[in-house]
């Protein structure tokens, strides 16, 4: 190859590159799944219980900003159960909608309501993102005669 086509070759790997580098700075979103921790006895069935939610913000998860503005949407929870219900089997919960995040320490959120077409049952959820990027909180799902209790869990980025 001529001196002049390896000049080309490296000026289209340089600008491929250069593409391909914007689009990982600038992803937005990141899951982060987790489990409960210290779970009382009653809260689940023998299985984990599982949390995820995804975290929205200006070049997340690594960007210097990527707190000053986000939010975190999708709040989820599967297999836990009610301590004072042992007849309702293990459960599951998806809250929608968006919840922001503190912008300043310890970056906290919070969400409560009803799961869709689940109006009897109340779900608050809350947690912080800490420094090193995991997250922690807890969760309290109730309806008529039943709750759960805080169940507190511990999160990662996917």
């Amino acid at each position: 190859m001529s001196p002049g086509g390896l000049a080309k070759l490296a000026a289209i790997a340089v600008a491929a590159a250069s593409l391909a580098v914007p689009a990982i700075a600038s992803a937005n979103t990141v899951s982060y799944t987790g489990k409960a921790v210290n779970v009382s006895a009653g809260q689940t069935r023998g299985l984990p219980i599982y949390v995820g939610f995804e975290l929205t913000g200006k070049g997340c998860p690594l960007g210097p900003h990527c707190l000053d503005h986000a939010s975190v949407k999708k709040l989820e929870a599967v297999d836990w159960a009610y301590s004072n219900c042992l007849e309702v089997l293990d459960g599951a919960f998806e809250l929608k909608g968006s919840h922001p995040v503190g912008a300043g320490s310890p970056h906290a959120f919070s969400a409560r309501g009803s799961p869709e077409g689940e109006p009897e049952r109340q779900v608050t959820f809350a947690g912080r993102i800490q420094p090193n990027g995991k997250a922690r909180g807890w969760f309290e799902v109730a309806e008529v005669g039943c709750a759960t209790g805080h169940i507190h869990w511990t999160a990662r980025p996917d």
